[in-house]
């Protein structure tokens, strides 16, 4: 007489996942009929023992797909692939300290520069109010700017340098920017209507104030407190108080000056200037008046 062996009990040849699914589901249909019909090995129902031998399956399913996927090398990010460092046959190894590949994003690009401590109140006075518009300049591509918006302030100042970082970014969609590219940035800040403008060079620094010297129609040197402001692009300050327009400021030869000292204007090129002009020479003099934008522009990379 042929042995009897108990429903769900393990036989000598192995499971395959579609034959577990289906002991298991004779399993389930016997339980209900019948009850629970526990496994003289174990002493656990045999529908238990098929799920835990089913959950092994799947797990050893995912492994191997775990494994499967390391032969596949997926970039984290979208970008452009530069120079191959390996090539086929040559040996890699996880975590190596030579990549084999560097990829670098080009939309967006950001775009870094400083500016001086003085200008961090205003920038970020003028930041926390409206989105700040930054232009980047390729030399040799002037008449064709890319624009871009500020969107990062560092946290410190340089104490070494009297600067603060600052980042823009660039949609660059026609790809003109190109990463580690050197380009001239202008930050503006806002506009000025009619403000007064000297040359910079007009402006002399002091132990506690700023001055410039005045010419007199009588041909003498006044000397004359102002307050500068913001310096524009084409190296021209605005003069918050001190100045008025029309008024003629002394730009060379400062250092031989007294106030009263008998001046003489020089020949020498026009100041340059939307509203200002100046002669050159031994003291040159210029004026300031009109519109200014308070631009200020730092190249970097």
């Amino acid at each position: 007489m042929a042995e009897e062996t108990p429903l769900g009990a393990p036989t000598d040849g192995p499971f395959t996942l579609s034959f577990a699914a289906f002991v298991l589901s004779l399993a389930h249909t016997a339980a209900v009929h019948f009850g629970d019909i526990p496994d003289p090995a174990t002493g656990q129902p045999a529908e238990a023992n098929l799920q835990a031998a089913q959950k092994a399956e799947d797990a050893n399913v995912q492994n191997a797909r775990v494994q499967l996927s390391y032969t596949t090398i997926r970039a984290p990010l979208a970008g452009k692939t530069g120079n191959l460092v390996v090539t086929a046959g040559n040996l890699v190894r996880a975590n190596d300290a030579t990549p084999m590949v560097t990829i670098t994003t080009s939309s967006p690009i950001y775009v870094t520069f400083s500016v001086p401590e003085r200008d961090l109140v205003r920038i970020r006075q003028t930041s926390g109010k409206d989105v700040l518009a930054v232009q980047g300049v390729i030399p040799g591509d002037e008449a064709n700017p890319v624009m871009g918006k500020l969107s990062l302030v560092d946290n410190t100042v340089d104490p070494a340098t009297g600067t603060v970082r600052l980042k823009a970014t660039f949609i660059n969609d026609d790809r003109r920017l190109y990463p580690g590219q050197f380009v001239n940035v202008v930050l503006t800040l806002g506009t000025s209507i009619q403000a007064t403008v000297v040359p910079s060079q007009a402006v002399q620094i002091g132990q506690d104030k700023s001055f410039v010297y005045v010419a007199r129609a009588d041909g003498t040197a006044e000397m004359r407190t102002v307050k500068p402001g913001t310096t524009t692009t084409d190296s021209m300050t605005v003069i918050e108080e001190g100045l008025k327009p029309g008024e003629q400021v002394i730009t060379d030869g400062q250092l031989r000056l007294v106030p009263g000292s008998k001046i003489t204007k020089g020949q020498g090129q026009p100041g340059r200037g939307q509203g200002g002009q100046g002669q050159g020479g031994d003291q040159n003099q210029g004026q300031g008046g009109g519109e200014r934008r308070g631009n200020g522009q730092a190249p970097q990379k």
